[in-house]
């Protein structure tokens, strides 16, 4: 019966052991979550100019961005019109920075089902698109006028 019971304690105190070591795996692993999504992407007072003429939009704002740069693209439905850009922005003291993006809207979009749509984001440290942020530029309406 002694046997029996330093059996039982001894496969209790592995399997604490075992617990403990899972435990200590999962807290790393979730600071290692928490430090790539500290990376955030703030966008305030966004305006929208389209030059149907010369068919461009110039997009003006400020963005606060902790731990990367701003990047965009341009899309239409699921089709990508131009490659990713950067737009490197300089800090300030009160956490946003302007911006002025210039993007050269393909003629065929206008003609399109949906509209074409400026994506602006951040990265985190993984590469991977966070905080994605839609602008449509709407076309059709600036080019009748």
């Amino acid at each position: 019966m002694k046997k029996i019971m330093i059996v039982m304690v001894i496969i209790l105190l592995a399997g604490c052991s075992n617990t403990q070591e899972n435990n200590e795996r999962t807290e790393e692993s979730a600071n290692e979550h928490e430090q790539e999504t500290d990376v955030s992407v703030s966008i305030q007072n966004l305006d929208v100019q389209v030059n149907d003429k010369a068919m461009e939009a110039i997009i003006t704002g400020e963005a606060s961005l902790s731990g990367s740069d701003l990047y965009y693209t341009l899309e239409q439905g699921d089709r990508e019109l131009a490659i990713e850009e950067s737009v490197e922005l300089e800090a300030n003291a009160h956490g946003l920075s302007s911006f002025e993006i210039s993007v050269e809207i393909p003629e065929e979009t206008s003609s399109g089902e949906q509209p074409p749509v400026v994506k602006l984001y951040g990265k985190n440290n993984s590469g991977e698109e966070i905080n994605p942020n839609y602008i449509p530029i709407d076309v059709a309406a600036e080019t009748s006028q």
